[in-house]
């Protein structure tokens, strides 16, 4: 019978569980994760009340069951469709180590595999032992959790964070002689020193400062891992007030750039393309100047109203030789025309100045570089455009309305 038909049927033996739906999940740890045992005595409301549980976690989006009556015997199908997870980083917790947390969490919760849902109960069951984990070791501090772009590749990530004690950064190791020597990065010391330890705040840091100083040099696949604490000081203290931090890199080998190809381009030709790379083959991968040149191509399409252009360059690497070769995929897409300019939130006057400032017309093509500089004029350089005439706006909002059919674009522009 079916869970609605037997909303009225007695206890009976729980005596098999089967799953659907999840590659991630034994029987055994749903099971435990919804609160029931094989063998026990459930009647239909235990089953529903097991499954509201299981939805409460935020790991799946949808939980249904049913189970089948054999003589005294229940036999139970889970019936699921899991939810995205996300990574964790523990952001300031250099008391206890990622491994000790992470086992306490998998002693208490079945089902963590070393992710966890953006909500429902699950979060709140991880901030709530990583709050008893801390108490064990003498630290009474509340943790929050927020959900935080990832700092070196796509997504995003849980950001768990320790609100009370305040550790700060005595010291900063970085686990190479490159960052170690950098002129650079020893100006931007005080960014890191003497503020508050927070792993998220340091690979910030890295990417914006260490990963050039790498990339630059010709280390294409260099690799920053998760940022280390070192307690500091007196070591007899039960509380320390500082850390040493340390930033462990891996720089791999130095690359020369080998052959750059193309492909999927007809707007621009390949003499045209190798001129706006501007990187030359047989030297030092410059992986800072190569990312300028794929930015320099992206922005002529944009210049010539390809507003769709996609620049995908991929490389090949050969460890033998230490070399990087690119296969550069375009995808040009069409060609947009101006269509109209439209504005909101200005008097009368104010539009007709913005409309006079505005070069291109009905048909043009659709110049995205000229767009982004006129925005940028009218947010920090208004002047040029309204003279001495006095306008009130904080915020200039901006949208490009396509016609997809027609290859048209409608610019709209909005004054706050």
């Amino acid at each position: 019978m079916t869970a609605a038909a037997a909303a009225q049927a007695p206890a009976a033996r729980l005596d098999r569980v089967s799953i659907q739906g999840t590659a991630h999940y034994t029987s055994e740890q749903v099971l435990q994760a919804a609160g029931l045992t094989l063998g026990q005595s459930v009647t239909s409301k235990d089953l529903q009340e097991a499954a509201d549980r299981l939805a409460q976690l935020g790991l799946f989006r949808e939980v249904r069951y049913r189970f089948t009556s054999v003589g005294e015997a229940i036999h139970l199908e889970w019936q699921l469709v899991e939810a995205p997870t996300l990574p964790l980083l523990f952001d300031n917790v250099p008391w206890l180590t990622d491994e000790e947390l992470l086992a306490a969490i998998r002693a208490q919760l079945p089902l963590f595999n070393g992710t966890a849902p953006e909500g429902g109960t699950m979060l709140e069951q991880i901030q709530r032992i990583l709050e008893q984990e801390l108490a064990r070791v003498g630290i009474s501090a509340r943790v929050e959790v927020e959900v935080m772009p990832r700092i070196t590749e796509d997504g995003m990530l849980l950001r768990f964070r320790v609100l009370g004690p305040v550790l700060n950064v005595g010291e900063i190791l970085w686990g190479h002689s490159l960052a170690a020597e950098a002129p650079r990065l020893r100006e931007f010391r005080g960014d890191i020193v003497g503020r508050p330890f927070s792993r998220y705040r340091l690979l910030l840091f890295a990417r914006d400062h260490v990963l050039p100083l790498y990339l630059a040099a010709g280390h294409l696949q260099v690799s920053i891992g998760t940022p280390q604490a070192r307690f500091a000081g007196d070591p007899n203290r039960p509380l320390p007030e500082q850390v040493v931090a340390i930033v462990p890199i891996e720089p791999g080998p130095v690359y020369q750039l080998g052959e750059v190809t193309w492909s999927g381009n007809a707007v621009l030709g390949t003499p045209e393309l190798n001129h706006l790379l501007d990187t030359p083959t047989g030297q030092v991968a410059d992986g800072m100047r190569l990312r300028a040149g794929w930015e320099r191509i992206r922005d002529e399409y944009a210049r010539r109203g390809y507003l769709d252009a996609v620049v995908h360059p991929e490389p090949s690497f050969d460890a033998r030789t230490q070399t990087v070769r690119y296969q550069v995929h375009i995808t040009e897409g069409p060609q947009y025309r101006f269509a109209q300019l439209v504005l909101t939130g200005l008097s009368v006057r104010a539009e007709q100045l913005v409309q006079q400032a505005w070069k291109l017309r009905s048909g043009d093509v659709l110049d995205r570089i000229y767009f982004d500089t006129f925005l940028e004029t009218l947010r920090t350089r208004r002047q040029q455009i309204f003279g001495n005439y006095v306008v009130h706006y904080q915020h200039v909002g901006s949208y490009l309305r396509k016609n997809e059919s027609a290859h048209t674009v409608d610019v709209l522009i909005d004054f706050k």
